[in-house]
């Protein structure tokens, strides 16, 4: 997966505060690679996950994920397929 790779590759990451992948059909596997990142020392302040065919198992990784996050300001998961399965 793409986005693996991309998560993997961000896991050091301490100068990328602004993240956008709307409108990449990342899904929730996508997702559950992208909330490894956002852990307490994530320096990623805005997210945008609009218009990604997230359901409700990828808003469950992302919002565990955030429980640990202080960082997020701004998340856009709009568009998405929460309740849709």
């Amino acid at each position: 997966d793409k986005v693996r790779m991309l998560a993997s590759g961000l896991v050091e990451n301490v100068s990328i505060t602004h993240l956008n992948l709307a409108h990449n059909k990342i899904a929730d596997r996508g997702v559950r690679a992208l909330a490894k990142l956002l852990d307490a020392k994530s320096v990623i302040s805005m997210l945008e996950l609009q218009d990604n065919h997230m359901h409700t198992e990828g808003a469950k990784s992302l919002a565990r994920a955030l429980k640990a996050n202080s960082s997020i300001i701004s998340l856009n998961v709009r568009l998405n397929r929460f309740g849709d399965d």
